[in-house]
């Protein structure tokens, strides 16, 4: 669900259901409760997942929570982004994934604007349910930051530097991907992953279209794995050191123990790595 021409950057957002938009802002007292460890963070939120609206399979979450301790492994630190939250089931996965004390997660989306909605993807956000969920997860969100604007509004100044995670979940056009695609190359960390949505789904072929034209005009960015729905990109010139940390970090392996299929599967001259579900083997016919 994205968007994008402006609305404004806001600092808070009043009401009981309020989250911290910018450092400062009022809305952070709000929160007085401490911060669960990771460990309690991330079964409370396997714990909501089913009820939380939103298009996400567990597959997904346990295999991004893979890359994600595989890169803090390696001592990669940079903040969370995302482009496109609906009502944050994605959101507060990422929420789980990241270093309170030196890391951000940065939200844009229209929330209660649909009529910025142009692609008509992921209508009905709000605010509203966006932060009722985030406080059932965590009651002192201090590290997020909303953007609340269409997305070819937001520019890459806004979003910082050094983004380890970013997630490309916004307006399904090509123009809206490519868009999005663009602000998140632009400021990806150098071991950094854009985990995009939607790219094999035939519903919405602007996905795949703004993809493919993203690679016809920049060479920056190359596939590294896909798998339930999510498309991982990574930057071409770290492209060798993530093959090396998925074997480093038997990333084939942890599939296998999950009964995931893994094939090589190739985009644009890349090689990349397609994880789906096993198929069953059906029994041989009896010998007669």
């Amino acid at each position: 669900m994205n968007v994008s021409t402006a609305s404004s950057t806001t600092d808070t957002i009043s009401g009981p259901e309020s989250l911290p938009l910018l450092p400062g802002s009022k809305a952070a007292s709000l929160f007085a409760s401490i911060r669960p460890p990771h460990n309690k963070l991330f079964s409370r939120y396997q714990a909501m997942f089913p009820s939380i609206e939103g298009w996400l399979f567990w597959e997904a979450v346990l295999l991004l929570q893979h890359l994600n301790r595989a890169q803090v492994a390696e001592g990669i630190v940079g903040n969370f982004a995302e482009i496109g939250a609906y009502r944050g089931k994605l959101s507060l996965a990422m929420a789980t994934f990241l270093n309170p004390d030196r890391e951000l997660l940065i939200v844009n989306d229209i929330f209660d604007m649909p009529e910025l909605n142009t692609s008509c993807s992921g209508m009905g956000a709000t605010v509203s349910a966006f932060a009722q969920n985030f406080r059932k997860l965590d009651p002192d969100p201090k590290y997020v930051r909303l953007l609340i604007k269409r997305s070819d509004a937001v520019t890459p100044e806004e979003i910082g530097s050094g983004i380890r995670f970013f997630s490309v979940d916004g307006g399904h056009s090509a123009d809206e991907t490519r868009n999005d695609m663009r602000v998140a190359a632009l400021t990806l960390h150098d071991r950094g992953m854009i985990v995009l949505d939607d790219y094999f789904n035939q519903e919405w072929p602007g996905v795949a279209e703004g993809v493919d034209d993203y690679f016809k005009q920049h060479d920056d960015l190359a596939p590294l794995a896909a798998f339930y729905n999510k498309f991982v990109f990574v930057k071409r010139s770290s492209l060798e050191w993530f093959r090396n940390l998925l074997q480093k970090h038997a990333f084939d392996a942890f599939c296998q123990s999950n009964n995931w299929l893994v094939r090589a599967r190739t985009l644009h001259g890349f090689d990349y790595r397609l994880v789906s579900t096993a198929k069953a083997v059906r029994p041989a016919p009896p010998v007669q």
